[in-house]
């Protein structure tokens, strides 16, 4: 019955906190050759026509409002230095409507050589590391992890009003070698800031804040430092992969770094795996800290350890335009479309509305495990989108309880579609669903906050001392 109803629900819900981006080496025109003013009004365009969350925000916000900030940023677009700054400027207008499930890109590449720029190289070491260590106490230089990269940050000698330069030691991205520079530390009116070099090379630029010497924040991304701390909490807080540890004769621990879908079967077979021996001890700790989402059914098999009654779900519905309806079908599978013949039929005889498909959906299972009895799961800032709906399912269970900070608040406004703009300079992300949940229960730019919150006078690299002396 359970398999039954969660192919059945896969079917149905398709990819509804979809979040993951898909990375390709693309090759773009002359940066130079953009005509930025052209591609903010193809985003602004494409946004308000498409985006199922734009609504909301102009019934909240007013449209007069709307307008005269777009008109500022149009001014500020036409006086742009270069494309960089014009980048900034647009993910500025981005923050109108919302903090998350909301992007725009550029791409970074030249068309003269019809080759994929490369990042610059360095010659710093490991040994450059452990010299300028020793020579000062600077908590800046050192080995620093944040999946999936491992980097090295020291004192730049190379260029001037370069203060640290971030290097690769180790990556489990391909595009990405050893010696490559993946950041760049500038310093602005006594503040730190990054470049930071995506995957794809296109750059962005991040605020930079070095919590402790053992936590650097560079942008939404926490990167741990190798040389310090709790080897067991360096290994949680630095994974790319779902881990499983027995911290004790009470307690298990889960380390879930991502929902993506590519990690889905890594963590069923981890569950799988470790079966027994969660299900003989008395507590289980879910950590998602630093977890931003991706597919929904990457939690499905978490369920069952953590269920005591039925799981009410409110669903979604659909923006109806040519460009989602594209979108969504691009993205299901034969058997999806199969399931959803009606529904997809219904979504294009309905061509800019809103079309639901289940208002609400129950979850309800066979049996209620008798241990673990305590579920603690541990949550941070950065916890979004597909988090928070397993969250919304977890505080239905009388086992679980939250822990950590308050969580990001993406969720509301999901099912983030990417397009390329006409002249290949900008990728617009934007949402082709909302919440049937009513606005006072709305998490957007909001989050969700832990039963127990934990203070910032506690490091995130001590929480699970933290926590196990609670519990224990």
């Amino acid at each position: 019955m359970k398999k039954l109803f969660i192919l059945i629900l896969s079917c149905i819900l398709f990819i509804s906190c979809k979040s993951e981006k898909q990375y390709e080496k693309v090759v773009t025109p002359n940066i130079e050759a953009c005509d930025w003013i052209s591609s903010y009004h193809w985003i602004k365009k494409t946004f308000e026509e498409n985006d199922a969350g734009f609504q909301w925000v102009i019934e909240e916000k007013g449209m007069e409002a709307y307008q005269q900030f777009c008109d500022s940023v149009e001014q500020e677009i036409r006086y742009a230095k270069d494309i960089f700054e014009c980048h900034d400027i647009l993910r500025d207008w981005g923050k109108f409507f919302r903090k998350g499930h909301f992007g725009i890109s550029l791409n970074v590449a030249s068309a003269s050589s019809d080759t994929i720029l490369e990042p610059e190289t360095v010659n710093y070491t490991l040994q450059t590391i452990s010299e300028q260590s020793e020579k000062t106490n600077d908590k800046m230089v050192g080995i620093w992890s944040s999946p999936p990269y491992k980097i090295g940050i020291v004192k730049d000698t190379i260029k001037s009003g370069r203060k640290y330069v971030g290097f690769i030691i180790d990556s489990e991205v391909l595009e990405w070698k050893e010696g490559q520079v993946k950041l760049e530390i500038f310093t602005r009116d006594n503040q730190l800031f990054a470049h930071f070099y995506m995957r794809d090379y296109s750059v962005e630029r991040r605020n930079v804040a070095l919590e402790s010497e053992v936590e650097l924040h560079v942008g939404n991304m926490l990167f741990i430092n190798n040389l310090k701390g709790d080897t067991l909490e360096q290994n949680l807080l630095g994974a790319s992969k779902p881990l499983f540890y027995k911290l004790s004769e009470q307690t298990t621990l889960l380390r879930i770094p991502s929902f993506n879908s590519d990690q889905t079967k890594l963590i069923n077979g981890l569950i799988e795996e470790n079966r027994p021996t969660i299900l003989s001890h008395q507590n289980l700790i879910i950590d998602l800290r630093g977890n931003g989402g991706g597919a929904d059914r990457s939690w499905r098999e978490i369920v069952p350890l953590i269920y005591t009654n039925p799981i009410k779900t409110v669903g979604v519905e659909f923006l109806s335009t040519s460009l989602n309806r594209k979108y969504l079908k691009d993205n299901m599978s034969f058997v999806q479309k199969l399931f959803s013949r009606k529904f997809l039929k219904k979504m294009d005889n309905n061509d800019g509305e809103f079309v639901r498909r289940d208002s609400t959906y129950i979850t309800e299972l066979d049996e209620v495990l008798p241990t673990p009895q305590n579920v603690i799961v541990l949550v941070d800032e950065l916890c979004a989108s597909s988090v928070e709906q397993f969250l919304l399912a977890a505080q239905q269970s009388k086992k679980v309880e939250i822990y950590g900070n308050q969580t990001f608040g993406a969720l509301d406004v999901s099912n983030v579609a990417n397009v390329v703009s006409p002249d290949k300079c900008f990728a617009l992300a934007y949402c082709t669903s909302r919440t049937l949940r009513p606005k006072s229960n709305r998490i957007d730019d909001i989050g969700i906050m832990p039963d127990f919150e934990i203070n910032d006078s506690i490091p995130k690299c001590q929480w699970i001392s933290f926590v196990l002396d609670r519990i224990e």
